[in-house]
This record gives C-alpha cells, sequence and structure tokens, in this order.
C-alpha cells in the first residue's frame, strides 16, 4: 500500500473555524428575555422567555406557555450588580442572571423608573441624601426632641413626679446624700425663710403654683461640693457645702432656692426623663432592644445634664423669684464668683445641680442677672 499523499484529505477534514467569545447582548425592543422560570411547585427551574403581551407578562417554556398578570408579578428594582429576581403573587419566580439584559428589557416594557431608583445609583444624590439625614437628625435630637418630650408632659400626670422624685430620693440617701451637719436651727431658720420669700412670689403671681404643694426643702451632707438638686416631686436639697458657701450671703441662697424652684414649676425632671426615654426608644427600634427604658430613670436622674434652655428657663423663675421679694437679681453674681474660686480639685463633682450640667457660661449668667435689675418689671 502506498501512503496518499496529504491533498487526498483536503475535502474530507474541512477546518473548523474559531468559536467566538459569548457577549451579552441587550434583548432588542420587542424580543424576548430568556429567563428562568421558577413555577412555585418545583424547585427545579424551566428556561424560558419572557415578554409582554399587553397587561400580561408571557413565559414561554419548552413545555407551554404561562401567562400572568403584569400587576401580579413584583418587579425588582435596578440595581448594580446581582441576579434579578422577580416574585409571583401566586408563587413561584422569575430570574435572570444577566442584570444588564434585564434592566434594559424593564426600561422598554415597564416604562421609566422612579426617582427613587435613579437616585439610589447616582453616588451624588446618595451623598446628599446622608447629608440631609444628618441635618435632620441634628435638627430633631435639637428641637424636635424637646418638643415631642413638652407635648408628652401635658399627659403625665404629677402623681408620677411624686413617684418618681421619691424613687430618686430613696436611690441617693445614704450613698451620694448623707445627714446634714447643719445644726437644726440653721436648718429651721432657711425654711422659714425661703417660705416666707414663696409666699411673696405667689402673691406677686396671683397665687400658688400647682407644683409648689410638693415643694420642701432638704439639707443633706454630700461630696458633690456646693450645690442643689430639684427633684420632680418638689424635694429641693441643699447640700451643707452650698449653705458652708453663702454662710454670709442668705439673700443669695434664698436666690439659689428660686432657681430650683424654676425647675420644679417647668417640671424640668420629669421632662428630661421623657425626653431621655424618647431617645432611648428612636434608638432601640433603630438597634433592636426597647426593654427597660424607665427602669432607670432614678438613677438617670442623677446624671442628667439639663439643657442650657432650662437653665435659662429656671434663671427667668429666679429673677421674678427675687424681685417678689425686694432682692436685685444681680446679687446672684456673688454665687458664680465663689464657686469659680472654689479649688477643690480632689473631689469629683456631680453633674446635677444649679452649678453644674450644661449651664450657659458664668458670664453669661451673670450677665442676665444683672441686667435683670434694670429691666422693666
Amino acid at each position: 500500500m502506498h501512503d496518499a499523499p496529504p491533498e487526498a484529505f483536503a475535502d474530507t477534514q474541512p477546518a473548523q473555524p474559531a468559536q467566538p467569545a459569548m457577549v451579552s447582548q441587550p434583548p432588542a425592543a420587542g424580543a424576548g428575555l430568556p429567563v428562568r422560570y421558577f413555577d412555585g411547585r418545583s424547585a427545579r427551574a424551566q428556561d424560558a422567555v419572557l415578554t409582554r403581551e399587553g397587561p400580561h407578562a408571557v413565559l414561554r417554556t419548552s413545555t407551554g406557555e404561562v401567562r400572568l398578570p403584569w400587576r401580579d408579578v413584583d418587579w425588582p428594582e435596578r440595581t448594580r450588580h446581582g441576579t434579578r429576581n422577580a416574585h409571583i403573587a401566586s408563587g413561584g419566580s422569575i430570574q435572570s442572571d444577566d442584570g444588564a439584559a434585564w434592566d434594559t428589557w424593564m426600561r422598554t416594557h415597564h416604562g421609566r423608573e422612579s426617582w427613587v431608583v435613579r437616585a439610589q445609583q447616582s453616588w451624588r444624590a446618595t451623598l446628599v441624601a446622608v447629608l440631609l439625614l444628618c441635618v435632620v437628625t441634628a435638627a430633631g435630637y435639637r428641637w424636635g426632641l424637646p418638643l415631642a418630650a413638652s407635648g408628652l408632659l401635658q399627659v403625665v400626670p404629677h402623681s408620677v413626679d411624686q413617684s418618681l422624685g421619691q424613687s430618686t430620693l430613696d436611690s441617693l440617701e445614704g450613698g451620694l446624700l448623707k445627714p446634714s451637719k447643719v445644726p437644726e436651727a440653721t436648718q429651721a431658720h432657711l425654711r422659714a425663710q425661703f417660705q416666707a420669700a414663696l409666699s411673696k412670689h405667689q402673691l406677686a403671681q396671683g397665687g400658688p403654683h400647682p407644683a409648689h404643694a410638693g415643694v420642701r426643702i432638704l439639707f443633706r451632707d454630700s461630696g458633690i461640693g456646693p450645690n442643689a438638686l430639684a427633684l420632680p416631686d418638689g424635694t429641693i436639697v441643699v447640700t451643707d457645702d452650698m449653705v458652708k458657701l453663702l454662710k454670709d450671703r442668705e439673700d443669695v441662697l434664698i436666690g439659689v432656692l428660686g432657681h430650683e424652684l424654676g425647675h420644679v414649676e417647668a417640671r424640668h425632671g420629669m421632662r428630661m426623663v421623657i425626653q431621655s426615654s424618647l431617645l432611648g426608644a428612636v434608638t432601640s427600634l433603630a438597634l433592636g432592644d426597647v426593654s427597660g427604658l424607665l427602669a432607670g430613670a432614678p438613677a438617670l436622674l442623677g446624671h442628667l445634664h439639663y439643657s442650657r434652655q432650662m437653665e435659662r428657663e429656671a434663671d427667668d423663675v429666679a429673677i421674678v423669684f427675687l424681685r417678689a421679694n425686694a432682692m436685685r437679681p444681680s446679687i446672684m453674681a456673688v454665687l458664680f464668683e465663689r464657686l469659680a474660686d472654689e479649688e477643690d480639685a480632689e473631689t469629683e463633682r456631680s453633674q446635677i445641680g444649679i452649678a453644674l450640667s450644661s449651664h450657659p457660661a458664668d458670664a453669661e449668667r451673670i450677665a442676665r442677672f444683672k441686667a435683670a435689675d434694670t429691666a422693666t418689671h
């Protein structure tokens, strides 16, 4: 046998052309979209071609045709990545791994996307949304939260103030607060002086304020330095150090009590508890725990900062209180000057009372009290 020349096999072994790379092409307008169809009964997917005919989505598979009301399909929003998955109301789904082809087909058959979907795909719109969220959150904290707390305060009965005030005092007694070392005679004298001043204040205001019924003065020894604290039930706690600081200025001490009376009249303690609870509730809704919002209220009162606006409101009452007793509001400058001179670096101050918390700057408060001397009243 002789070997055949290569030319003899030229017609029997044609050259194989190179296969082109597969490139995803968006479907043309009116063309069907290749998808996977799950009928909701079987876990096995069926290859199908999706088209739209009027109010129906039509799926053509190897076994037949499925017609679905367009509104009965939950069509997904466009995203940058990931599988497109449309859920059918009666069960099952329509899926596609080719997001670009799906989105092009949907623009043709589903209409214009909402501005929300378009904004989600824009980093500029996302940045603006984040900035707006920060502004709204800050405004809600600064103005919305206090406004909501003030509204809720109107429906909270005063009996809650009484209960919370007593619980707070019980939690402080024996710990932060200890029995006073101020002589009983001095305590009785100061209570009598305050009661006389309160009577003049009530007379000038046309009668007692409803919150005055629970007002009482307690003197306690404490490590928080010269301070005073108004509890929600009307109890005003004055530390021995405050009495010592103002031992020669009884009139200024009466002004301090007038300031604390302002907190009682405006129910600032309860308002702060409500405000903090609202903040906790909003945070809990976002983070997932809504238990025990008010369980720690007594301890909370011992650490809360009154807002600067609340302190200004209490200062306004102190001014009215002093005027009703023929005292110049400017005498309160003595308090801040003496507190500024206090050198007690080793004593940890508690964040409560007239001289601490989120108070306006001393210079601002001194100017406010001095201006009240000449203001029309």
